[in-house]
């Protein structure tokens, strides 16, 4: 979505769009699955190849994401960092670590109001397979106790992860 929204901003900003009345603008919506939900986009312009070209970038972005950080493909790096990193130290692209690396950074500037360990919270609630329920209070409890890594328990909890120069790259979760 973001991609498509940037290729829109971009026609924008360079004035193509401001030579066409209104009149001429063509719409073009669009939407596909990923990540258990449907993403739509929704393009204005005046060329109609130029928007299908801006929805199919957004969209095969969306799909490199999805087989990059999906909890519902077991082929992605990150359903492969779910298995594995508890129990020992995975290899994970320079563009995951990135991301892990800034998550954590949001977390803790957020004081836990962003927090990518909220795995289990959703399991509790059912989101994952669209089962949702109203769990107890003692579930909830249990599960706030589970998170995957303490963001506030080292100055830098990617350094305990090790960088790429320390560990090749690669990433455990105590």
């Amino acid at each position: 979505m973001l991609v498509a929204l940037a290729c829109c901003l971009s026609t924008l900003s360079t004035g193509s769009l401001a030579s066409h009345p209104a009149t001429d603008l063509q719409r073009l919506e669009s939407s596909e699955e990923a990540m258990g939900t449907t993403f739509s986009v929704v393009l204005y312009g005046a060329d109609r190849p130029t928007l299908e070209a801006a929805a199919a970038g957004a969209f095969d972005e969306l799909h490199r994401l999805d087989r990059l950080l999906s909890n519902y493909q077991p082929s992605s790096e990150w359903s492969s960092v779910n298995r594995s990193a508890a129990l020992r130290p995975v290899k994970v692209s320079p563009e995951l670590f990135a991301l892990l690396r800034a998550s954590i950074s949001y977390s803790q500037e957020s004081a836990g109001t962003f927090d990518i360990t909220v795995g289990p919270l959703m399991k509790v609630w059912g989101f994952y397979k669209g089962e949702g329920q109203l769990p107890r209070k003692a579930e909830i409890s249990r599960a706030r106790l589970a998170p995957a890594f303490a963001p506030d328990s080292a100055p830098d909890p990617c350094r305990s992860w090790g960088t790429d120069s320390e560990r090749n790259g690669q990433v455990q979760f105590a």
